[in-house]
Order: structure tokens, then sequence, then C-alpha cells
């Protein structure tokens, strides 16, 4: 009996020891192993770095409401999370505050005078809607400079936003970007990537046919789509940038494709020769694949879905993931793209897959189903040569595409920083691009996972019967000689 009681005894004291020590290890230590694969809820070395850097003090106001509703407190513990690893990373020049202007008078002042809004969020609680109003936003602080985040409210891009927030207001230089839009198409269509380039970057409108050379103070040109107005003298210009040895991003269209999905070719002899005196030759074809985007078309008695071929879906395994400027993007919509030839200078950075094929004739691109399974072919879509990139296709950043593939954006800021000489911010950039695609595999192969799955379940069964029959068998044997 006695050691029964000396047996219960020892295993609740061992059981009482396994919880203290538990407690104290949560109340000393605060452990967090972040599973995500490009690691979202984990501040990045290059942000403690840019933090640890800070020669001047930068203070960050939070203004938070408590009571927030369940869909938004995950997104405020993220924000506390990061901002408390960063402060960690130095506490003295970096300061962070928490304000509710709903309690304080003089946080209620600050959020007027910066901008942010109050908030209303909708939640259904005991079977009735409800509409909470609240403050949720930040406000960074240097010297006599501010920078406001009305809405922090990307639990993935928070750690960029924040960062890239202090790099832009501790640094004297901001990068400058040149755009030259297709003169074809008055009506830009790039406003998404407008929008988000004017937070980070000074951005200015080019013409081709302006009269003196482009800027020194432009850092990076992007040309969108192809213009008429090349000529000999524009190029000339252009040519005269190359030298430079600044970084030239092209998105060059030779076929237009309309509304009524009729298609045209794109011609213009002197921007056509430059690009082949660089080494780079965008051909007047389409390219069709088989790893392609599901498109909504919309018809006369309605719409509907299906795969386009001509809307190519690039998988990370055809992205060129060695180069900094594609850290982190795992996947690309390229509409009605065009395959590029190009010398031994340049290096290709994005192909089709292995299923597809060229479109010589594009006389009818119009929604279709197209047996690309049994093609063997690769395509080059983008190369790249120093700072120089040339993609075959400019629709890939309109707003219509960049919209439905953040992808999208991000692959083209992450190029202009890359060409621009600012690439230290490409990893934390892409840490919400967690969209995966499902690796493409025959119909073979698909049937032969069936089988297995089918065949697995019964062999457990059979082979858990035998080892259960021998079992019994065995201790038969045994109970027989006893």
């Amino acid at each position: 009996m006695k050691n029964k009681l000396f047996g219960f005894l020892k295993k609740f004291n061992i059981l009482i020891i396994v919880v203290l020590v538990n407690v104290l290890l949560i109340s000393w230590w605060s452990i967090k192993i972040d599973l995500t694969k490009s690691k979202v809820h984990t501040v990045s070395k290059i942000s403690r770095n840019i933090v640890k850097e800070l020669e001047d003090i930068v203070v960050i106001k939070v203004y938070l409401t408590e009571n927030l509703p369940p869909t938004v407190r995950p997104i405020s513990k993220s924000l506390k999370q990061i901002l408390k690893e960063l402060e960690s990373a130095n506490k003295n020049k970096l300061r962070i505050s928490y304000l509710d202007p709903n309690k304080d008078e003089n946080a209620k002042k600050d959020v007027e005078k910066y901008g942010i809004q109050r908030l209303q969020f909708s939640e259904i609680k005991s079977d009735s809607f409800e509409v909470l109003e609240g403050y949720f936003g930040l406000v960074i602080i240097y010297g006599s400079k501010q920078l406001v985040l009305p809405i922090a409210g990307d639990i993935g891009n928070l750690e960029y936003y924040i960062v890239s927030g202090i790099k832009k207001l501790v640094s004297d230089k901001v990068v400058s970007v040149g755009i030259i839009e297709d003169s074809n198409n008055p009506s830009s269509e790039i406003n998404y990537l407008r929008k988000y380039l004017e937070r980070d970057y000074v951005v200015v409108d080019l013409a081709v046919d302006q009269n003196e050379d482009f800027s020194d103070s432009l850092d990076t040109i992007l040309i969108i789509g192809s213009s008429a107005k090349w000529n000999e003298k524009n190029i000339g210009k252009l040519k005269n940038w190359v030298n430079k040895n600044k970084g030239l991003i092209i998105l060059d269209d030779r076929i237009a494709v309309d509304d009524k999905m009729t298609t045209s070719k794109l011609n213009n002899t002197y921007f056509e020769n430059f690009l082949k005196d660089l080494g780079v030759e965008v051909l007047p074809k389409l390219v069709i694949d088989d790893s392609a985007a599901i498109a909504n078309f919309k018809v006369n008695n309605g719409s509907y879905i299906l795969k386009y071929p001509y809307w190519l879906s690039v998988r990370i395994e055809n992205i060129d993931q060695s180069s900094p400027a594609f850290t982190g993007i795992n996947s690309l919509l390229l509409p009605w793209v065009s395959p590029i030839a190009y010398t031994n200078d340049f290096k290709p950075v994005i192909k089709s897959s292995n299923k597809s094929a060229l479109d010589e004739q594009m006389i009818d691109v119009t929604p279709k189903k197209i047996d690309l399974t049994k093609e063997n072919n690769q395509q080059v879509l983008a190369v790249m040569k120093n700072k120089i990139i040339v993609f075959g296709d400019s629709d890939l950043i309109k707003d219509q595409f960049v919209v439905s593939n953040q992808n999208n954006l991000m692959a083209m800021v992450n190029l202009l920083d890359y060409v621009s000489s600012d690439s230290k911010l490409l990893t934390i950039r892409t840490k919400s691009l967690t969209v995966n695609p499902l690796i493409s595999i025959d119909d073979k192969f698909k049937n032969l996972i069936k089988i297995i799955n089918l065949i697995i379940p019964i062999g457990f069964l059979l082979i858990t019967a035998l080892v259960t029959k021998f079992i019994r068998q065995k201790h038969n044997r045994q109970y027989e000689k006893e």
C-alpha cells in the first residue's frame, strides 16, 4: 500500500515540476516558431539591420482602438509583434507608443491632424448586425518629416510598409523612375502601378519626342508598350542613356489585341533595330501554353470561364530564382506575350512551360480549347543583361491583370529596385505572396495516383488482418503449451 502511495506521489510531483518549468519558460522567453515558407511572421535580418543603423530617433505612434472586432484583432496582434521585434533591435533610436483616440483627447487631435480616418467595422453578434467605429493606423516621425499609414491592415506586407517608410524618411535620396507609355494608348492603364510607385519613388512622365536628353537625376527608365514616335533622333537619346549604365526596363509589344479579340502587328524599325543592337529581338508571334490562367469572358448571352492559353501562368520553376529581382516571386501572369530571341550577352529570366507553342498566324485568338499536352517546346519571355531587362509583353502591369495577380506588381517593383541599385528591401516586400500554383502533371500520372490511393487502404487492412491473425495464432500456441 505504501509503495503504491509513494509511486503516486512521485508521479504527481514530476507532473507539478513539468507544469512549473513550462510556466517559467513561457514567462521568461517568448518562444515562436514561424512555419510559413517566406517567414511572414518573423522580422527579417535586413529590417533589423536598417533599424540598428538609425543615427537619430524615429518615433512610431500607433493609433489603435480597444475592443476591436475579432476579424481585426489578429492584424492588431501582428502589428504589435512586428513593432516589438523592430524596437528590440534599437531601443535607443526607435520609440513606439500606442494611443487610443477614443480615450485620449490629444490622440484624437493627432489623428485629425494626420488625416487618419475613423473606421467602421461590421460584426455579426448575437444574431444581430452591428457596426463598430474605431481607429487603426500609425504615423512614423523622423525630425520634421512624417509618414502616415492610415490603415495598417496588410499582415504580410506590414513589415515592408513600416521599414520602407523608415528608410524613406531617413534617406536623403529617393529613387527616381521615368515612365514612357505607349503613345497609341493615351489613356493610362497602369494607375495601380503608378499609385504604388508614387508612394516610395519620384515618378516622372517622359515623352519619346522630348527635345532634351533624359535627365541624369533619373535612376531608371520604364518603357511600356510600342510607340510609333521613335525615330533616329529619339533612339540616339535612348542609346546615350544605356551608355550611362543606368536602369532600363522595356515591356515591348509586337502584337496588339483589341476588345474584339482582333490582332494587329506593331512595327517600329528604329526601336526594333535599337533592341537588335543590344542583342534582343521580340518576335511578332504569340506564345500559347498549356499552363494558362483562367479567364472570364463576356458574350451576348452572358459570360463563361475557361483556361485561356494566350494568358500564360508562369510557374516558379520557369522564373529565374537566382536573380535577386525575382526573390519571392512564385508565379506571374503574362497575357498575349511574344517570344524573345537573344544573344549570349543576355540571360533568360522567364520562360514558358515545355507544353507551349507559337501562334504565328494569329488569325483567331478568341477563347477556345487548344490541346498542348503533346507539345515539347519552351519559349523565352523575358531576358536580362546588367541593368537592362526586356519583356515580350506590356499587358502584365496593366490594372486589369495587376489587380488579379499581385505577383506582377511585386515583380515590377522588385525589378525597378534592382536596376536602380536599391535591392535591400526585395526579400521583405514579397513576404505576403503565399499563393503557390499547383504543379501541372499529365493524366497518366494522375491515374497512377488514383490507383495507388485505392490500393493503399486495402493493403493496410490486409496487412493489419494478417498481423492480427499471426499474433492470435502465436498466443493460441503458447496457451496450448501451458
